[in-house]
């Protein structure tokens, strides 16, 4: 698979359809480098992670924020997904990095 594609330069114009608001890099989806697997787990979609998991989707890799998408389940409180994530033999154990400790 190739490398991402480079992040847009920043609008100024309010090209995203919302008046006075402009779209910067940050909300441009693939700057954040989720895969289907990410998408499916953020959602709860637990048919459409079993999809990805029965085609052999990968399950490591992370997103810009160091995200896995067990990470996304589990922060976004998708237990079904989360089980259905861990009773794969390929996932890996859900990080603790990016939780901000207080």
């Amino acid at each position: 698979m190739g490398a991402w594609p480079p992040c847009p330069p920043p609008r100024t114009d309010p090209g995203n359809g919302v008046k006075g608001r402009s779209m910067t890099c940050t909300t441009a989806l693939w700057c954040v480098q989720n895969t289907a697997m990410h998408y499916a787990c953020l959602g709860g979609h637990v048919e459409a992670v079993q999809l990805l998991l029965d085609r052999k989707g990968d399950v490591t890799l992370k997103n810009t924020y160091d995200h896995s998408p067990l990470d996304l389940a589990i922060d976004n409180l998708h237990h079904d997904v989360a089980i259905t994530m861990l009773r794969n033999k390929r996932s890996p154990t859900p990080s603790t990095s990016h939780l901000a400790e207080e």
